[in-house]
Order: C-alpha cells, then structure tokens, then sequence
C-alpha cells in the first residue's frame, strides 16, 4: 500500500518538474547547469523585487492603515509590516536557494495571503457596501495571484500557496454563491500558476538550448585542440630532426663545438657545420623570423637544402643561399618568410663570411689580432626579402695555424651584436668551456640560443662530415 503511495506521489512529482521543464532522467550534468543558469536568472530578479518591497512596502501599509477601513487597515497595515523582516532575511540568504524558497513558500506567502483573507472577512461582515466588499474581493484575488505569479520557487511549491488562497478565501465567504466565488477565485491563482510555471519552463528550455550550444562549442574546441597538439607533435618532431646530432668535431687541429638552447618547443632556429671534400670548414647559423610552427617548417626548409648540397662535391655560399632565398620566397602566402643566416668558410690561410642580416661573427689570432678577439659583419640583404639577394662576402687572411677560435650564434646569444667586448667574449668562452651548454642558459634571453664556438686544439684527428 505503501510503496504504492510511494510510486503515485513521485509520479506527480515528476508531472510537476516536467511542468517546470525538468526531468530527473536527464544528464547529471544538465541538472546542474540548469540549476546555475535558474539561480544567476532568479539572482537577477529577486533582490530588486525584495528590495522594491522593503521600500514600498512601508508606504503600502501606511496608506492601508490611513485609506481603509478599521479593522481592515490595522490587519493589512501589520500584514505588510510583518512581512518586510522575511524580505529582508532573503537577501541574506541570496545564496542559499533551498532556504530561499522554503522562506518565500511557508513564511512569506502564507504571511501576504493569511493577513488579506482576515480583512477580507472582516470588510464581508461589516456594514460596508456591496461595492467595498466587491473591491475588497478583488484585492484579495489580485494579491493571492500576484503572490503565485512571483514565487521563484520551481518545484511545484506554489500549488501549497494557491491551496492556502483559495481555502481560505472560500472560507471567509458567507452567504450564497461561495462555490462560484471558490471557483473564481481558484481559476485566477491557476493561471498566475500556469504563468509561473511558463516562465521556468521557458527558462529551462532556453537553458537546454544554451547547454547544448555550450557542448557543442566544448566539442568543436576539443577537436581543434586536438588536430592542433597533433600538428604540433609533428612540428616537434620536424624541430627535433633540425637538432645537430654531433655537439663536438675536429678540423686541422681546432675543435668545433655546437650549443643550443631553445626558449619554445617551437622555433625557427637552426645551425650546421661540416666538412668539405676540398678540405674547407663549414659554418652556418639562420635566424627564422618569428616563431611557432611557420617558424620551424622555414627552419626545416633550410635543414633540407643544407642537406642536399652536402651531396655536391663543391659547397658554393652563393649558391646555396641563393637556392634558400628562392624557396623561402616561393613557400611565403600572406607574409614574407625570412631569415638572417651567416655562413663561414675556413680554410688554411683564411675565412669568408657571408653575412646575410644582422648575425656578426668573432674571430681570434695570435698575430695578426694579437690574441684578442675581433667582430666582422657586412650586413648583406635578409634572405626571402628580396627576389635576388644582396652577397658580399668579407675574406681575412691570416697565417697558417694563426688563427686561434672563431665564434658565430644567434641574437638569443649576442643581443647586443659587434658591441660585445673581447674580454666579454673571452669570459664567456671560459664558462663555455667549464660549464658547457649550461654558460649560454645563464643568458637572459626570450629566444633561442644557437652557438659555434671554434678553438684551436694541439690534438689533431681526421674529420668525419657533420651536419
């Protein structure tokens, strides 16, 4: 008997919250942005209708009190007055909306709806004319409906107020035509309840269409964050490749070391250093401008035709960057892709540095530079700004076995280009060679940092091709 109770109070549990647009079948999830969404709506509403009645709500009970007639003025007059505590008491639990609802339900409303049916049996057994009690009837039907319309409680708890109006309302009715009376009165607290109930289904269906927009916005971002981390995976592996797989070569008794330091898993800088067949030495550093994956496939495209020119018996400076500023011109769609790159040629008795932007280049001989070290730049055309670049190398001849290192990085090394002093450098080489790649992670920098740092070494080894 019971559990069938049970099953019919939740059936008409349920009728009700489908009234108000809810369902307990529905994702947990929904449930709660539904229950957000209602109380940031209601967060809206409320305060400024409590704080309309606690201002009004004094005045109204004033004029009760003065227009209408006693008894009637003193019950509404302390009907309001007693009710402004509650208004109050629900700004104070503006986030607590279960004791908010439970207030406007039990306290509240039976407070507004008790207090009038008591002056409206109080003006029906007066000697007050038909049309006061005419009007006394209709403020008590405006008020009961008012009171419903304006409850923001969405669980079905207004049927409680709309009972508690009509109850009493038909009984404060004496004399004949109390059932049409009852059935007036229950016909306006019904459509002030369809109205109620309207409004927070309205609501919840507008939820439920924002809710879905909102997932499907999440999924659509998710997937684009996905094809996004996938395309930079392989722009990752793309930078990877460009890493020099040799930190350490020997040349005609120098050692050539590589270091690197990227600031980004994705950047657009890139060196190499190898040696030719004629028994040169190799050097290039290039400065991608800009960063991010556009960055790394320039960068990617430098590697690949450093790569293919190692195939040829002669490696020509002018050539090969004349290659990579045609390709770096041919890959640019919106903007220009280009790039600062110097290269350095070192043979016995001299060097050739082909400087295309702004990289300088440092060298040291026990002669002719007295053992300190000089800068050379000969700022030639960035490569990718123009159809056909602007090359002039810079040749320094120096005695066999004179020249002492040579050093050539990136502006995340030398920030400050041909000002760095030789004694600066000289600091600098000394940590390099105690601390390692560790010396150029001390250097403040918010990019990269490639260096190709040459010395001269007693230990002379054949010399395998780097790249």
């Amino acid at each position: 008997m019971f559990s069938k109770l049970d099953n019919q109070i939740q059936r008409a549990r349920n009728f009700i919250l489908a009234l108000y647009g809810y369902s307990p079948s529905e994702p947990q999830d929904l449930l709660l942005y539904l229950a957000d969404y209602r109380k940031r709506t209601v967060a809206k509403i409320e305060p400024k209708i409590n704080s309309f009645y606690s201002i009004v709500g004094p005045f109204i009970a004033l004029l009760c009190f003065t227009l209408a007639p006693s008894p009637m003025g003193m019950t509404l007059a302390l009907t309001f007055l007693i009710s402004i505590p509650a208004s109050y008491m629900m700004r104070r639990l503006r986030t607590n909306e279960d004791a908010q609802s439970r207030i406007v339900t039990y306290v509240v409303s039976p407070i507004l709806i008790i207090g009038p049916a008591i002056a409206f049996g109080q003006a029906l057994n007066s000697s007050l004319s038909n049309e006061f009690k005419l009007v006394a009837a209709s403020i008590y039907t405006i008020a009961g409906g008012a009171i419903t319309l304006f409850n923001f409680s969405y669980r079905g708890e207004v049927i409680l107020n709309v009972l508690l109006h009509v109850s009493l309302g038909s009984l404060m009715w004496q004399g004949q035509g109390r059932l049409e009376w009852t059935i007036a009165i229950f016909v306006c607290d019904f459509v002030a309840a369809a109205a109620n109930a309207l409004f927070f289904n309205t609501l919840a269906n507008t939820t439920k269409v924002e809710y879905l927009s909102h997932k499907i916005r999440l999924e659509n971002n998710q997937l684009k964050i996905a094809a996004f981390e996938k395309e930079v995976s392989l722009a990752q592996q793309i930078q990877e490749s460009l890493n020099s797989k040799i930190d350490l070569i020997r040349f005609r008794g120098m050692q050539v070391r590589l270091f690197q330091e990227r600031h980004q898993s994705l950047s657009g800088d890139w060196m190499g250093a190898r040696v030719t067949e004629s028994g040169e030495l190799v050097l290039a550093v290039a400065d991608v401008t800009g960063k991010g994956i556009s960055a790394a496939m320039v960068a990617r495209s430098i590697h690949a035709l450093w790569a293919q020119a190692e195939s040829h018996s002669v490696f020509r400076p002018e050539v090969w960057l004349t290659e990579v500023n045609r390709t770096l011109r041919s890959i640019a769609l919106d903007s220009l892709q280009t790039a600062t790159i110097g290269v350095v040629v070192v043979g016995k008795t001299h060097l050739r540095y082909y400087c295309c932007g702004h990289l300088p280049l440092y060298y040291k001989c026990k002669n002719q530079t007295a053992g300190q070290y000089r800068a050379i730049m000969r700022p030639g055309s960035i490569i990718g700004m123009l159809s056909e670049p602007y090359i002039s190398p810079i040749e320094i001849a120096f005695a066999e076995e004179d020249l002492i290192s040579i050093i050539i990085g990136t502006d995340g090394v030398f920030h400050r280009g041909t000002r760095t002093s030789s004694r600066e450098l000289e600091s600098f080489v000394s940590d390099l060679n105690t601390n390692g790649t560790r010396a150029i992670q001390k250097i403040k920098s918010n990019d990269d940092k490639m260096l190709i740092l040459v010395s001269r070494n007693t230990e002379e080894r054949t010399i395998k091709k780097a790249s």
